[in-house]
């Protein structure tokens, strides 16, 4: 009889199991979890990166006097995503609204990058790029909730989910 396999696996589900009692998490919870922290992570590390260089960006073309103007806007905008984010759940099936979400939230990245060169939109892309850094917020925050309301049950969301 070859107990060297048992004892591993012996060892290697109890440390599982002081994790999972740790983290408040049930085994069958575990996995999900995982990615919905992984998804949240990544997205969080990406917004902050963004938040840090359009901040900088906007306060040395504009000035600190232009940032009500930005807030003002971004009410504007927090709405119509919102209105627009409930018309695609209407008409396209959920999943398929978190996917388009998320590439429409970096797909303008790219843009930016380009209009960044003055011989383009200079300043104005700053200006764009700082309001669509609060539209991010408002979109990345709908679909971390309603990926996380899909994932799990309220009990397990309640454990779960921040």
């Amino acid at each position: 009889m070859n107990l060297n396999g048992w004892w591993s696996t012996a060892s290697q589900n109890a440390a599982r199991w002081r994790w999972l009692q740790w983290f408040n998490l049930r085994p069958e919870e575990s996995e999900r979890t995982f990615l919905m922290f992984a998804f949240y992570t990544a997205t969080s590390i990406g917004i902050l990166w963004l938040e840090v260089s359009a901040a900088a960006l906007f306060l040395g073309e504009y000035g600190a006097d232009s940032l009500p103007w930005i807030y003002i806007a971004s009410a504007g905008i927090g709405t119509g995503l919102g209105f627009v984010y409930s018309l695609m759940q209407k008409f396209l099936p959920l999943r398929r609204v978190i996917v388009i979400t998320a590439v429409l939230m970096a797909l303008p990245l790219f843009i930016f990058r380009l209009g960044l060169n003055p011989a383009f939109l200079g300043g104005y892309t700053v200006f764009l790029m700082r309001l669509w850094l609060e539209a991010i917020y408002v979109l990345n925050e709908l679909n971390t909730s309603i990926t996380a309301n899909q994932l799990f049950n309220i009990r397990e969301i309640k454990r779960t989910y921040p």
